[in-house]
């Protein structure tokens, strides 16, 4: 496929890109099929013509194996790339249920933004009813806003890949991806997962926010104790065998 003037960013560079790696490692369709493991030799045809929006980032990291290319360079090619500044990652595995948070901490406005996208990404209906869960202390409002969504379209896809000797946890929302280092505890606990089935899956983003408070009782409170901290998660679920929605990559490069 040649570059026209117009075809340097997004999935066309994405697709040239590909081109010119099978191209330098002189592999057909049918050869790099094999390798990948991506049995449809038109679906590679298509990625290498640009007719393939937001190809998953699990076929993009099998591809980028096979051609010995940096798979993180393919990946933002691909597809939008956000930051994980300021995000802590945590994982918990329990009761026939795997959840990866992404806790904001306070940063209200960052936690808006990501969850917007993913609205967006996703196309997502919600689920549930806004939840709102009071403390029995008068002086203190602790108030949990979730809102629940599912992945109806199974857009989601956790990628667990090893690259370069590190770990990485690659979070795919279909137009966008965001990528976690990953420690060695926590890419046990996924392996574990991996191997049983019919697990949930849940993708939570959470973040602590300031209460406004109303009462001359809760100002005094506020002055005498600090500030009354509320949460509010928003849940995205997936309910499929994990089996079919986290991918385990080995990259040796």
């Amino acid at each position: 496929m040649k570059q026209n003037k117009n075809e340097s960013k997004g999935i066309y560079a994405f697709a040239n890109k590909i081109y010119e790696l099978r191209n330098e490692k002189q592999m057909d369709y049918f050869e790099l099929s094999r390798i990948t493991g991506i049995n449809d030799v038109e679906y590679l045809s298509k990625l290498e013509s640009a007719s393939i929006i937001n190809p998953s980032a699990g076929k993009i990291i099998r591809i980028g194996q096979a051609l010995e290319a940096d798979i993180f360079e393919l990946l933002s090619l691909a597809k939008n790339c956000e930051e994980n500044e300021g995000i802590q990652l945590r994982i918990e595995v329990d009761n026939g249920t795997i959840s990866f948070i992404l806790d904001f901490g306070d940063d209200i406005n960052g936690f808006n933004v990501f969850t917007r996208s993913v609205r967006n990404a996703l196309f997502l209906v919600k689920r549930g009813e806004t939840i709102f869960a009071n403390s029995t202390d008068v002086f203190l409002k602790r108030n949990v806003h979730e809102e629940v969504y599912d992945d109806y379209h199974e857009q989601i896809a956790v990628n667990v890949v090893e690259y370069r000797e590190k770990d990485y946890l690659i979070l795919d929302f279909n137009s966008f991806f965001v990528v976690f280092p990953l420690s060695s505890a926590y890419k046990d606990e996924i392996i574990k997962a991996v191997q049983q089935n019919d697990i949930q899956v849940h993708i939570q983003f959470t973040v602590m926010m300031q209460e406004k408070t109303e009462t001359l009782a809760e100002r005094l409170c506020l002055y005498s104790q600090g500030e009354v901290v509320g949460s509010r998660v928003f849940r995205v679920e997936s309910i499929y065998k994990i089996n079919d929605h986290i991918n385990v990559n080995t990259v040796t490069m």
